[in-house]
């Protein structure tokens, strides 16, 4: 049986003057503790584990949450001895004391996610569509960046898609794609695109290749690559002919994912300010092409990176190496000065 005493020794919990609690009763030592004037991290956290011990249904004091997280953030071991601890008491518990601390506080979403994994089904579903819906614009950003592992835009299906409870990925991703924010909607853009979930939410992507915002746009239009349909194609195609460069380039990047694209990309090589985006996403991205199809390439263009980049193309159609993404090779995408 957990006590206040063998948890607060299994966290290394720093008590001082408050070690004499741990002999009251988990329900007297919190009701102490929370009529204290002033209290310190340790005092927050032990106030917390005694009103779990005692069946509290909401252990967290809303004023004493951010003292709560600034200790489990600086004790890394001990905050995950300590939430594994709750888990095994009451899943319950965990949730309220995630979902107090994320309401409460502002720089603390990386600790709610991390944390918020040890819960299962509704319950974790419930600390993320929290932090999705948060008033604060800064905390939404922050959630669909972690969900990005805080890169622009990674290969389509690389990121783990355990993170997040398969049944509210699209909820999730519905309600960061039409968030108010502009990146918010960027990056959970991004995030289906990694997920490799845009299917899923075709729809809301669909309509956000009209979005004000030129970012938005671009994201939405890279999307587009991994889907099959026509009507994306064409809105691909209609985009090669915008007067917003960066929708041209992102445009390009999709088309060359696409079976179909080739025969649409080929006549743009002999434009000195897109053949470089053309021969990327051929070495980078583009669907197999044949030979056939490689020596038009080669006939149509003369620059010294033309050989290296088919060779780039066999390398990852043929012989299995893998796609490497915008930040780790070509920088393709819109905003560069990200």
């Amino acid at each position: 049986m957990t006590t206040l005493e063998t948890w607060t020794s299994l966290i290394e919990l720093n008590l001082g003057k408050y070690e004499p609690l741990l002999r009251l009763p988990p329900r007297d030592a919190a009701q102490h503790l929370c009529s204290e004037q002033t209290i310190t991290a340790e005092g927050a956290v032990l106030q917390m584990l005694a009103n779990i011990l005692a069946g509290e249904a909401a252990p967290l004091d809303p004023a004493r949450a951010p003292l709560v997280a600034d200790w489990m953030r600086g004790n890394f071991r001990s905050t995950a001895l300590m939430c594994m601890s709750i888990v095994e008491i009451s899943e319950a518990a965990l949730e309220a004391v995630l979902l107090m601390i994320g309401r409460v506080t502002d720089d603390s979403v990386a600790l709610v996610v991390n944390n918020g994994m040890l819960l299962h089904g509704d319950r974790r579903s419930s600390v993320l569509m929290a932090l999705a819906r948060d008033p604060r614009a800064a905390v939404r950003i922050h959630l669909f960046s972690l969900l990005n592992v805080h890169r622009r835009l990674v290969p389509p299906g690389t990121l783990d898609a355990r993170l997040v409870p398969d049944s509210i990925v699209e909820p999730l991703l519905a309600r960061g794609i039409g968030d108010e924010h502009p990146e918010v909607r960027e990056r959970a853009i991004a995030y289906a695109y990694g997920l490799g979930v845009v299917a899923r939410v075709r729809e809301q992507v669909l309509d956000r290749t009209s979005d004000d915002a030129l970012a938005v746009r671009c994201y939405a239009l890279v999307a587009l690559g991994v889907l099959d349909d026509s009507a994306s194609f064409e809105i691909l195609v209609h985009a090669l002919g915008s007067k917003q460069r960066e929708e041209t380039k992102s445009a390009i990047w999709a088309l060359a994912r696409r079976v179909e694209g080739f025969e649409r990309l080929l006549p743009l090589v002999k434009d000195p300010d897109l053949a470089a985006d053309v021969l990327g996403a051929v070495a980078e991205v583009s669907a197999p092409l044949d030979d056939v199809q490689l020596d038009l390439l080669a006939t149509s263009v003369d620059t010294p990176a033309l050989k290296n980049m088919i060779r780039r193309h066999i390398e990852r159609t043929r012989h299995g190496a893998p796609e490497r993404g915008p930040d780790s090779q070509v920088d393709y995408f819109v905003n560069r000065d990200r």
